[in-house]
């Protein structure tokens, strides 16, 4: 394990090791095998009626189309929105976007019949505990 991993054992959720990045910053890393196909898993990831029903945000549109799209947050005390701009949307296979500062990358790869999800996520130190 690279000196700059922290062990998934040693607290984080089974599936997510924290990456130390180039001066302070973190990027969180999430893998989960999925039982869907990678088509719907990514209707899941771009489609705004879907986001809604588990994401911690919410779209005026459909983040497959690329371009700017507006994201808010969801259940927060205060509402975030912001503009963001779709860095990549590659279906099924890629979507890429910055979200208050954050980078936030979905990569999906088949697996059988279903879906191998990555999430790479920044994050700031105070969220790594």
């Amino acid at each position: 394990m690279s000196a700059h991993m922290i062990d998934p054992s040693a607290g984080i959720e089974a599936g997510a090791t924290i990456r130390k990045d180039e001066g302070d910053k973190w990027t969180l890393v999430l893998v989960r095998d999925l039982r869907h196909s990678p088509a719907k898993v990514w209707q899941a990831l771009t489609d705004p009626e879907q986001l809604r029903e588990w994401a911690p945000y919410d779209a005026d549109r459909n983040l497959a189309s690329g371009g700017t799209v507006m994201l808010w947050t969801v259940g927060a005390p205060k509402a975030y929105v912001t503009e963001t701009h779709i860095k990549r949307a590659d279906a099924p296979k890629s979507l890429e976007f910055n979200w208050g500062g954050k980078d936030i990358r979905w990569e999906l790869e088949p697996l059988g019949a279903g879906t191998r999800l990555t999430l790479w996520h920044n994050i700031g130190r105070g969220y790594i505990a």
